[in-house]
Parts: C-alpha cells; structure tokens; sequence
C-alpha cells in the first residue's frame, strides 16, 4: 500500500526528461552490465564526438555508426555515448551531477541509478517506458577533459524494479522470472544473467 504505483512515478513511467539515455547496442546491455559489474569506469561522450576512424562522410553522430562499432569503442576504450549534443554536454551533465549530489547531501544515500532495459507496456490507453534493473552509479567529471565518468556505487545494490514488478503482479497477474525472485528475497542482482 506504500509503494505509488501510478505513472506519477518514475520507476513506472520513467519520461523522456528523467535522465539520459545511452546509446548501446540492444544485444549489448549484457556487455555493459559486465563491465560495470567488474568495476570499470566508462568514459561518457556527446551523441556527435564521432572522432578519427569513424569521421566517414555522412556519419554525424553515434546513430550513423554501425552496432558492431559502437560495441567496440564500449569494450575496447570503455566508452559510451550520451544522447546529449558537445554543445548541451557541459551544462547536461554538470546538471545531473549536481543534482546526484544534493540528493546525497540531503539524504545521505545516492539516488543516481543507470538502468538497464526497460519495458514499454499500456495501462489504461496511456503508452508507458518502465525500467527494468537498476545499478547504482556516480557521476564525475573527469580531470581536464569537460568528459563525464560513470562507474558503480559500492556502497549501493543493484536491483529490480520493484513497483513495476507489484504492479505487474496486481494488476495483470504477472510475474518476470528471474527477477521477482531476486527482489522478493532481496538479493543483488548478478547484472550479466539479468540483462
């Protein structure tokens, strides 16, 4: 009876102005969540810094490249792209670091999550987008560069979305094996069989 389960929440209802999307191969959350999970630092680039190699005629941003591209500068220089322009980048992303911050300094505990999938479903004729698994993160702005670095939060456990898994439960009787299991029995999430 606690948990607000209407699309006033985020976590039923996540908008398009909640947070920042990344662009990452569909077949590659797995890929992510590992590299995460064992600890990497990913290095956050505007949707347009498409440098060296990939500078082909009519490539624009990373939504010009091909997958297999993407999923390489992920793996190999352990990048990732934000759908934010160079030119919104500063402010974007100081902005959301700011905000993670406050949380913190007001609460004491980080309220910064990436998440990873998400699904798209209908209730009452209203389209919705639900996160699926949420894994703690921390923003920081690297050293000289203006870039962004994104790695785990220790201190915090990844998990799955509770609200939308009762919602589901309640309302449609459904359950998502695998991870009804782990919230109800609040476990963390081992991100490489969740994705």
């Amino acid at each position: 009876d606690l948990l607000d389960l209407s699309p006033r929440n985020r976590l039923i209802d996540s908008t398009e102005d909640s947070g920042l999307p990344l662009t990452v191969p569909q077949d590659a959350l797995a890929t992510l969540a590992e590299l995460l999970s064992g600890g990497a630092t990913l290095t956050l680039l505007p949707s347009d810094r498409v440098a060296g190699v990939h500078a082909e005629p009519g490539v624009r941003t990373v939504g010009d490249l091909p997958p297999q591209q993407v999923l390489q500068q992920l793996t190999e220089r352990r990048s990732v792209h934000v759908d934010v322009p160079h030119a919104d980048y500063p402010s974007r992303l100081r902005g959301l670091a700011h905000r993670a911050r406050t949380v913190v300094d007001q609460t004491g505990a980080n309220g910064l999550y990436l998440t990873l999938g998400s699904l798209l479903w209908e209730r009452d004729g209203r389209a919705l987008r639900s996160p699926l698994v949420l894994v703690p993160v921390l923003l920081t702005p690297a050293d000289r560069s203006g870039e962004y670095r994104l790695t785990v939060d220790e201190a915090g456990s990844s998990l799955p979305n509770g609200p939308l898994l009762e919602e589901l439960r309640r309302v449609h009787g459904l359950t998502v094996p695998g991870l009804s299991a782990l919230a109800d029995d609040g476990a963390d999430i081992d991100l490489t069989t969740a994705v």
